[in-house]
């Protein structure tokens, strides 16, 4: 269970990454 608890931290922990560097992609070309 532990694995499983991790790979799910890991996989949000990716996805709030993915949506910074989105955001950030944004607001430079909004710049």
């Amino acid at each position: 269970m532990s694995d499983a608890n991790i790979s799910k931290t890991d996989g949000l922990f990716v996805f709030a990454i993915a949506a910074i560097i989105t955001v950030l992609g944004l607001v430079g070309t909004n710049i």
